[in-house]
């Protein structure tokens, strides 16, 4: 841990402190013999620093170390973060419509197509689907899906924090974050 916070010290130094604070602080490093583990918090932040900042965590390890030191990136097992979060599982409502799930769903020819698409994202939420776009007229069925997604997803994965926020308060709630330049809470 020791040899990883003085890493990340250079690293604060070099990269922009929004950088830093987004990709970087976020990240804990354990030193095991020659190998550096980090260990993101998860997919979408160790995804963007094995791609995008490997280089710098790399030459960062070469100025602290003399010995050659292999890097290793890891996100928390799920085991360890429902074990870190557990006591907040149902800290906030998910505001999902309990109806509505995808079998009473009315499906006919303007929506089989959105509909296969909505229950692909639910088996798989981190797979080619998603992010998911519906479009349509009004009485389709596009908000039904939507909560049908949340609401499978809770059942398969019941620790998934899943909340549904109309599009205005999205907005706003970011662009507040982005001005008090707090996005890591957001």
């Amino acid at each position: 841990m020791e040899f990883w916070n003085k890493c990340s010290e250079k690293l604060e130094n070099k990269l922009s402190q929004e950088d830093f604070n987004t990709w970087i602080r976020p990240l804990k490093g354990n030193l095991n013999k020659n190998t550096l583990e980090i260990v993101a918090p998860n997919d979408f932040i160790l995804n963007y620093v094995e791609t995008n900042l490997s280089d710098e965590i790399m030459e960062m390890i070469k100025s602290q170390s003399k010995k050659d030191i292999s890097l290793v990136f890891k996100t928390l097992t799920k085991e360890t973060f429902v074990d870190k979060y557990s006591n907040n599982k149902k800290s906030e409502d998910t505001k999902l419509v309990p109806s509505y799930v995808f079998d009473t769903f009315v499906e006919g020819k303007s929506n089989h197509v959105a509909l296969a698409a909505s229950k692909q994202v639910a088996l798989n939420p981190k797979g080619d689907y998603n992010p998911l776009f519906i479009y349509g007229g009004v009485g389709l069925g596009k908000t039904h899906l939507m909560h049908a997604v949340g609401n499978e997803i809770l059942k398969n994965e019941p620790n998934k924090r899943i909340v549904y926020v109309h599009s205005e308060k999205f907005v706003s709630d970011m662009v507040k974050a982005l001005q008090l330049g707090a996005m890591n809470e957001f």
